[in-house]
């Protein structure tokens, strides 16, 4: 059983890749048409009551918003997952996702935030964030609502997964050494710590988790083995076939009867071992008398060599030749291994992990209450250059003077939400309580910036957990 790849958010699904999952992911290549799939984790731990008027307004919005971009085959739908809600937006084939995942998930609360310029101390906060969770949970914190919150505070390195009922291979072995010897219901007494590194081609990722075990059961476990077989070949090559060696030079009829004559041989008794050094074509294990290292029933060789060898049925039995891209091919099952099945009782545990990735964050948060805007106006420069001011309350004004005094020579970053807007060095103390945003370059990009600014807020706030395409047929 594996688990559902939804629970991993986006911003560091390269880096982290498997997570605690074991397995590899199936590569195919299809020409089915693809539609994008967007599947939010939306948190609702602030709503008393009901959710589903609050779920069904998210889920009204967010249509909007995407229909703005007149994409074909739209649609939205709300779940409930292991008690996290979730909304899943389906849209057709486009090439501005990116645009419209920032529409779906901008949040229009306006914020301010210092680019940070000294990290050495990013992974000894980061721990001792999570070190004060865990000492939060252990407490009698709710798991589920605090790692909600935790993702909401700082979705570009903390996440949250909480799987179905898993085996131990199943499970990454740093967890399965620590969950299937704790009792339902308990957290980690310590942080689990580790690196991971999806890819040699990627730096190794330093997480701490909190882990816990939700539930526990023996199962009756059935494991079937499909069928392998484990061969030897000899190719004989023709020139023009595939991977040829420059220094063939018989033709495809001249190496289909040198492939027969060798067959027949074969089975006048002679031996395999000593036929393929003298005859194969193969140099990867010629000298080895054509022993192949992976199996047939893998899915690893050319299509009619796959064929060919899976449809031997016992030791020592040979193929018909067999053309492939390669030229001919005649195969020898050296052990053929049928399909089985295996019963055995196994425990399975069910639970949630949060991680914190010790990975340095660009911008820090700056105290400061974006609700105090009160207007935005357009105004243009002496080359009639539009740009946009910003004004706030007086205890808006207030706040973005002290704020600046304290940051002089500091870069500050305006958000909203969570997209960057522009950022600006301070060079002094803001006097007049304004803001000036100079990006647009035209009157429309100032109308279109305004109105980001305008926009009504998302009735929930969600978190991107999956962005994937889907084909369909």
């Amino acid at each position: 059983m594996k688990m559902s790849k939804r629970f991993i958010p986006i911003l560091l699904a390269t880096f982290i890749g498997t997570l605690f999952l074991t397995g590899c992911t199936d590569i195919t290549k299809s020409s089915k048409y693809e539609t994008h799939k967007l599947t939010y984790l939306v948190n609702t731990t602030g709503v008393e009551g009901d959710t589903s008027a609050k779920l069904e307004e998210l889920k009204k919005v967010v249509l909007e918003r995407v229909n703005n971009f007149e994409v074909a085959n739209v649609s939205a739908e709300l779940s409930n997952e292991n008690n996290f809600n979730y909304l899943t937006v389906e849209l057709g084939t486009i090439d501005n996702i990116d645009e419209i995942k920032g529409a779906i998930e901008q949040n229009t609360v306006l914020t301010l935030k210092k680019q940070i310029q000294d990290e050495s101390d990013y992974a000894t906060d980061i721990k001792a964030k999570a070190q004060a969770v865990l000492d939060n949970l252990k407490a009698g914190a709710d798991f589920e609502t605090t790692a909600q919150n935790a993702v909401l505070e700082d979705p570009a390195r903390i996440f949250y997964v909480h799987s179905d009922f898993m085996y131990r291979d199943e499970v990454k072995e740093v967890f399965a050494e620590k969950l299937f010897s704790m009792e339902p219901g308990t957290i980690s007494e310590e942080l689990i710590e580790y690196k991971e590194q999806s890819s040699p081609l990627m730096p190794p990722i330093e997480i701490v988790s909190i882990a816990k075990l939700f539930d526990k059961k023996d199962v009756e476990r059935i494991t079937k083995y499909e069928k392998e077989v484990q061969i030897s070949h000899i190719l004989i090559a023709y020139t023009g076939a595939m991977r040829a060696a420059e220094t063939t030079t018989r033709t495809q009829e001249e190496a289909k009867a040198l492939a027969d004559e060798v067959l027949a041989k074969l089975n006048e008794g002679q031996d395999f071992a000593t036929l393929a050094k003298e005859y194969s074509d193969d140099p990867s294990n010629k000298q080895s008398g054509g022993v192949l290292d992976a199996p047939a029933g893998q899915k690893t060789y050319v299509e009619q060599f796959e064929n060919a060898a899976f449809a031997l049925e016992e030791d020592g039995q040979l193929s018909a030749v067999t053309e492939t891209p390669f030229g001919y091919h005649i195969i020898k099952a050296t052990k053929v291994t049928p399909a089985s099945e295996e019963s055995k009782t196994e425990t399975q545990v069910k639970f949630g992990v949060l991680f914190y990735a010790l990975i340095p964050a660009e911008w820090g948060p700056l105290e400061f209450d974006g609700e105090s805007l009160t207007s935005i106006e357009t105004r243009y420069d002496e080359a009639y250059d539009p740009y946009l001011n910003l004004n706030f309350t007086k205890e808006g004004k207030e706040s973005l003077k002290s704020l600046t005094e304290g940051n002089m020579s500091n870069i500050i970053g305006i958000f909203v939400g969570n997209q960057l807007i522009t950022s600006f060095t301070v060079k002094e103390p803001n006097q007049n309580g304004e803001l000036t945003i100079l990006k647009p370059a035209t009157t429309q990009e100032a109308d279109d910036l305004k109105e980001t600014f305008l926009k009504e807020p998302l009735p929930l706030p969600i978190i991107l957990q999956e962005s994937e395409k889907v084909q369909q047929e």
